[in-house]
């Protein structure tokens, strides 16, 4: 579905602008899977790049988001499956550096980030 977005009163200019959502993970390009590891950092593999946690984690994990390579608009989403008593720590790579989410342990989840100039920023999290 298109959703067409304007401001401001009067009709719409020739130009509206058209956006369509992402609705699926086939949206996003599968980035290397992350092993049970303390601490890891991630890069954006294409436009929209999704990583899976390992599935068992036995230790609480930090992934850092890289900025190697990064665009404008980029989006990062970390995909958990595992429902170990373990967290996940999101951390921004970027200039303002920081703790963006923390994933619940014992609980199935994910997250998104947006890449904003010179930061990620916290856009979706979701949780089973």
């Amino acid at each position: 579905t298109l959703t067409k977005i304007r401001v401001g009163d009067g009709p719409a200019p020739a130009s509206a602008v058209a956006i369509t959502p992402s609705t699926t993970v086939a949206d996003y390009t599968v980035g290397t899977a992350l092993t049970n590891t303390a601490t890891t950092t991630v890069n954006r593999a294409a436009k929209r790049t999704s990583f899976l946690l390992a599935g068992t984690m036995t230790q609480g994990e930090t992934i850092t988001l890289g900025v190697v390579g990064v665009q404008q608009g980029d989006q990062i989403k970390i995909i958990r499956t595992s429902t170990s008593a373990q967290t996940a720590t999101i951390v921004n790579g970027g200039t303002a550096a920081g703790t963006l989410v923390v994933l619940a342990a014992s609980k199935k989840n994910f997250f998104v980030a947006t890449f904003v100039g010179v930061d990620w920023l916290f856009d979706m999290v979701g949780l089973q």
